[in-house]
């Protein structure tokens, strides 16, 4: 999966490896697709909320700096956007710095983006 958007004037593309499994989660009874951004090997897992249509994948890219995304996937195009978040240091909680729309980029491709 390939997700886009603009922030300050800069295009981000980030590509992120699924796996081709879904996972149900009892507990909060979504399924969850796991799998690594492939910029910096991290963890991600995209959650289907089936009440809301909409899938959110949240990538932790450092301790304190986290992009989460909301979006619905219409054949292989993905449309929704990103929330560029902080850790507050006073609270622990994660505060929204800013939001954007995802860029027409984003979309799910059927091979491995090579860096």
């Amino acid at each position: 999966m390939r997700l886009g958007f603009i922030h300050n004037e800069v295009e981000y593309v980030f590509a992120y490896e699924l796996q081709p499994f879904v996972h149900w989660n009892s507990a909060n009874t979504a399924f969850e697709v796991r799998g690594a951004s492939q910029s910096d090997n991290a963890p991600v897992v995209a959650v289907f909320d089936p009440s809301a249509g909409l899938y959110r994948l949240t990538h932790t890219y450092s301790s304190d700096k986290q992009y989460r995304y909301l979006f619905e996937i219409r054949g292989d195009q993905v449309h929704g956007a990103i929330e560029l978040r902080y850790r507050n240091s006073e609270t622990d909680a994660w505060d929204v710095i800013d939001v954007a729309p995802l860029s027409p980029v984003s979309r799910l491709v059927n091979r491995k983006i090579r860096k």
